[in-house]
């Protein structure tokens, strides 16, 4: 089984789009590169944080700021594809609107590299809400309050600069090394010109176990 890159819904190998979204599966899935990929020599390779459809997100050295940064390769089926490519740049055009906001993972920048697509992240040394209970099990009330307030403030922050995240679950919450959530993954966001008015007109994305009920209903 895959995941499809847009909501996540496990895709069988034999079927050629998601059931959930529609999604083709060419556009969401490719093997993974064997060994380290080409990178700048500006982003020095520390260690390999995480992989999935999306690509590798590596630990690297920032020389030239001398900070360490998160940063993601994606596939070549999905750096490729022109279709797949706009929604990499418009998740990236989001991140950049919300930089520096409390709570918000950071982005740094989006880059072409030969054949490559970085995006260029803050580091999180905490890792995810889901690696943290999957590693260490249900967390404790107190935390639960803590982490939840700082979600919504987070979340606050992003309407207060006209963007609806849309697909809020632990794997999307990481956590600095103080242990301070930074809410990350903007890639099914939606930015809100103007008044708003609702969006009942837009198709329903994000991960069906994390969803609202009243947006499965539409």
């Amino acid at each position: 089984m895959i995941s499809c890159t847009r909501c996540s819904t496990l895709i069988a190998p034999e079927d050629p789009a998601c059931p959930h979204c529609g999604t083709e599966v060419a556009r969401v899935t490719t093997a993974a590169p064997e060994g380290p990929p080409d990178l700048p020599a500006r982003y020095p390779i520390q260690q390999l944080l995480g992989r999935g459809g999306m690509g590798r997100v590596y630990l690297c050295r920032d020389h030239d700021l001398d900070v360490d940064v998160a940063v993601k390769v994606l596939p070549p089926a999905i750096a490729g594809n022109p279709r797949s490519l706009q929604r990499i740049e418009s998740e990236a055009k989001v991140a950049a609107r919300l930089r520096g906001l409390p709570g918000i993972l950071s982005l740094y920048g989006f880059e072409r590299h030969g054949p490559s697509c970085l995006l260029v992240m803050e580091y999180a040394a905490g890792g995810s809400i889901f690696d943290r209970i999957r590693g260490q099990g249900r967390i404790p009330e107190a935390g639960c309050r803590r982490v939840g307030a700082e979600i919504a403030d987070a979340l606050a922050q992003a309407h207060g600069h006209g963007v609806l995240h849309r697909d809020i679950k632990p794997g999307n919450v990481l956590l600095d090394i103080h242990g301070r959530v930074k809410v990350s993954d903007f890639g099914l966001a939606h930015v809100v010109e103007g008044a708003y008015a609702g969006t009942e007109d837009a198709p329903i994305e994000g991960t069906p176990t994390y969803m609202a009920p009243e947006v499965i209903r539409g």
